[in-house]
């Protein structure tokens, strides 16, 4: 009796020692599997906020393709965002454009630097001269040709905007004024100013060129910027091969610097 019972405890410690075993197999095996997922899980994730914001901006980047493709193409919100913004390439009419506007201005100094002395002093004099008005009626007349310069500018832009346009107020006021420096310039020899034709010349000058000068100077500023027609950024690939944004922005501050220098 005593030994069935011993038998039967023993096989029960046995039974017990064998379901211990397998529920230690099962519990080793299934903590081996939670630590690989979790192994591959911190590999496949990013492990910092870093690394995330990093992988965040590298998403929103653009991937160049082909060089040849993105040259020349509208940007998109992203890369106009992101990418570098430089100037634009100029055509070549627009530097066509400003060297005219140069130009006018030489005339204009050309004319008008002199014009004090010329009016105010005699021939023969110690400071050079033709007329000999003296020097309040030389100033009127010169303070009056600056001030005609500051006011044609008005109906010049109206003529401008309601009628002709840009391109022909500048051009008709171009020979305007060039027709008012010849006169003054052909009236300034020693042969006119004896003739008497001085004087009338100087008054005629001045009224074409504060017409001229007024109009042109209305006109050609935004005509310059005219010649520039692109509006939208565009992909400008560098000979680095980065890829930039051209901005209308930069390219007109950069005109007008250029211009003004």
């Amino acid at each position: 009796m005593m030994g069935s019972m011993l038998d039967m405890h023993d096989s029960a410690d046995i039974n017990a020692d064998s379901s211990l075993q397998s529920r230690l197999v099962i519990d080793s095996k299934a903590r081996n599997k939670s630590d690989e997922t979790n192994a591959g899980a911190s590999l496949s994730s990013p492990k910092t906020e870093q690394d995330q914001a990093d992988l965040h901006e590298n998403s929103r980047l653009p991937i160049p393709s082909n060089n040849d493709e993105n040259d020349g193409r509208v940007a998109s919100e992203n890369e106009v965002h992101d990418l570098l913004h430089v100037v634009d390439k100029i055509p070549a009419r627009l530097w066509v454009a400003c060297i005219a506007g140069i130009l006018e201005r030489f005339v204009w100094y050309g004319a008008t630097a002199p014009l004090q002395n010329y009016l105010q002093n005699a021939r023969g004099g110690e400071v050079p001269g033709a007329l000999g008005l003296h020097q309040a009626t030389a100033t009127n007349i010169v303070n009056a040709l600056i001030i005609g310069s500051y006011i044609t500018p008005v109906p010049a832009a109206v003529v401008a905007d309601s009628w002709l346009g840009r391109y022909k107020t500048m051009l008709y006021s171009a020979i305007i004024e060039a027709i008012g420096a010849t006169i003054l310039f052909a009236t300034s020899f020693p042969v006119t100013i004896d003739k008497g034709a001085a004087l009338p010349g100087v008054i005629t000058a001045c009224v074409l060129l504060a017409i001229g000068s007024g109009g042109f100077k209305t006109t050609v500023v935004p005509f310059i910027a005219d010649q520039y027609d692109e509006a939208e950024f565009r992909i400008k690939i560098e000979k680095s091969g980065k890829m930039v944004v051209t901005s209308r922005e930069l390219t007109i501050t950069y005109i007008y610097n250029a211009f003004y220098w």
